[in-house]
């Protein structure tokens, strides 16, 4: 990739020091923010989901960290899943194109997501609280949605140039798609660690594909 004549952001993406970097202090902080901070506030990672552990109505709890969650989870997906497209030369066809977008589209859900405040389902009684609830689960399913056909389509298009990428693929699809079902089977469908458990793992991934530590095929 080359730097020359190339703006400040461009080189940002492309940097892949930085963005791997950012990648694991994200994939920290986060751990760090859905398990400590859930022990800290009288719970556990089960209990307290990423969004109840930042909410600002009540005492005690982590409203500016929960912001700085969803920033510095935000900047670390964009860049390293515009890295990983930019590096295998998949950026002009209109299948990465697809992808990049909807890592962008990601970035708005999860921004909605975090501006939103979180509440009970028991608080919801009129219109103003139905639609904050709507708001702020659209936006984190959404988030997770779009950062993952992002991901997903990147897997998919280099699978025959990286060995593991179509079996990486099929177990992400299968996390995602677990995930979803315990979601739907569990009381008050809320449980922290099935949140943190997929954004952990696409973080994994993620660090994997740019150091390049999936082997090339033959």
């Amino acid at each position: 990739m080359e730097n020359k004549g190339q703006s400040v952001l461009a080189r940002i993406v492309e940097n892949k020091n930085f963005c791997i970097g950012l990648m694991i202090f994200a994939l920290v902080y986060d751990l760090f923010y859905s398990i400590a901070l859930s022990y800290v506030i009288g719970g556990n990672p089960i209990t307290h989901t990423i969004s109840m552990i930042g909410r600002a109505t009540i005492p005690g709890r982590f409203p500016t960290l929960y912001v700085f969650f969803g920033i510095v989870t935000n900047l670390a997906f964009l860049l390293n899943i515009n890295y990983a497209y930019h590096k295998d030369d998949n950026f002009e066809s209109k299948m990465g194109k697809f992808g990049t977008i909807c890592s962008y589209i990601g970035v708005g859900f999860l921004t909605m997501c975090t501006l939103i405040p979180s509440i009970e389902f028991h608080e919801v009684n009129n219109i103003a609280t139905t639609f904050q609830v709507i708001g702020h689960w659209s936006g984190a399913l959404l988030f997770g949605v779009f950062f993952a056909i992002s991901l997903c389509l990147y897997l998919l298009m280099n699978r025959k140039k990286y060995k593991g990428y179509l079996l990486t693929f099929i177990l992400l699809v299968t996390l995602l798609a677990a995930m979803i079902v315990t979601l739907l089977l569990i009381p008050n469908h809320k449980n922290g660690v099935i949140e943190i458990l997929p954004i952990v793992a696409a973080m994994v991934i993620v660090i994997l594909i740019n150091t390049e530590l999936y082997p090339k095929s033959n």
